[in-house]
């Protein structure tokens, strides 16, 4: 089958012009003016876009002149095809320094998950301190004008964007983000009504997030004391936030335990999934018999397609087999392809694409 791909061109300052992409011969379109080339200007057409490098750098220099439309598609082509080898991982990094220049919560709501997904990739590797140096080096700056306090006109737009920056921040080690959340918190243990809405959100999820052995103990404390289910649910979640391995296998002894309510169990493991993929996969295999009740009989398929999808170690996949083999029955395994297929490029992108980044980071970004 030829795809036919109707795309929008347009010059920075200049005109616009359009054109009917199908197949592989080449097409000339003249466009008016004299600037920057914006390819699927709009991004209205499902398709990415592979500058030139010439090409790239004009706009990366140009990033605040395009609209918010195509910053975003900018971003997520770039992103796509340095992850795929197709650009160099240093063409995608130069253009995420140019976010923090620009004001549009959408943008640098992109960019804190690109630089989480990066972040979840480089963990347990030799460069990941250094990536998150640079890391910071992006985000600080715009939290710095955001404030931790909503203002009198914050959109909702602004108060989701804040919590992004502070819990982002939090896990890349910010040391002013952690020392402040952690004084929030010992003001919100004392007196609970001096952390409202977004802001208990941001601070209990960076100190869930980093918790030790007694932040995990208090945490647990408030999830048993809740007085609704929806707060319940939110606590015994939070406990499954926690990066460090020790409280992690915690929580997942937790959930099987019959403490957490089956619902609220299930979301704990599906937390504990996103954070610890490799630990909770071998925690489901082992303890099977207690976690099927949590989500009713033949739930193997739905959780081995939704709860591991954040590894990248090759070696989870014949674990995950051996999984789908005890406890999914052959005509519902389909589902899992999917998802052993994504760890699979992620564990690809962690082993090639990685080294690449360190390189770039190590050359041009200063630590913070």
């Amino acid at each position: 089958a030829r795809w036919h791909a109707p795309v929008k061109l347009a010059v920075l300052g200049g005109g616009q012009a359009r054109a009917v992409i199908a197949g592989a011969a080449p097409q000339r379109v003249t466009i008016p003016g004299c600037g920057p080339l914006v390819i699927n200007a709009g991004q209205g057409s499902y398709l990415r876009v592979r500058y030139s490098d010439a090409g790239l750098a004009a706009l990366t220099g140009r990033f605040t002149q395009l609209s918010v439309d195509d910053r975003l598609g900018l971003l997520a082509d770039t992103q796509a095809l340095a992850l795929a080898g197709q650009l160099p991982m240093g063409a995608w990094l130069e253009l995420m320094r140019q976010v923090p220049a620009q004001q549009d919560p959408l943008v640098i709501r992109m960019l804190i998950d690109q630089l989480t997904d990066l972040d979840n990739l480089q963990a347990g590797r030799p460069a990941h301190a250094a990536f998150r140096a640079f890391a910071r080096g992006l985000l600080a700056p715009i939290l710095a004008r955001v404030g931790w306090e909503a203002g009198a006109h914050d959109s909702g737009d602004a108060a989701t964007l804040r919590v992004e920056l502070i819990v982002a921040l939090g896990t890349f080690d910010d040391d002013a983000v952690v020392a402040e959340a952690g004084r929030r918190f010992q003001r919100f243990l004392a007196d609970p009504a001096s952390l409202q809405g977004d802001a208990r959100e941001a601070v209990l999820t960076v100190v869930a997030i980093r918790a030790d052995a007694h932040d995990w103990d208090t945490l647990h404390a408030l999830a048993k004391a809740a007085t609704t289910e929806l707060e319940k649910a939110k606590y015994y979640e939070w406990l499954g936030y926690a990066h460090d391995d020790a409280q992690a296998r915690r929580a997942l002894a937790l959930a099987v335990s019959g403490e957490p309510p089956v619902t609220i169990a299930g979301r704990l493991l599906r937390s504990l999934g996103i954070t610890h993929p490799a630990l909770t996969l071998d925690f489901v295999s082992e303890h099977w018999a207690a976690v099927e009740p949590l989500f009713g009989e033949g739930a193997g398929a739905t959780i081995a397609a939704r709860f591991f999808d954040t590894g990248a170690e090759c070696a989870m996949l014949p674990r995950l087999d051996a999984f789908v083999a005890a406890h999914v029955p052959a005509a519902t395994r389909e589902r899992i392809v999917k998802n052993a297929a994504l760890i699979r490029y992620r564990a690809g992108v962690r082993e090639q694409r990685l080294p690449q980044a360190d390189q770039w980071i190590a050359a041009h970004a200063a630590p913070r």
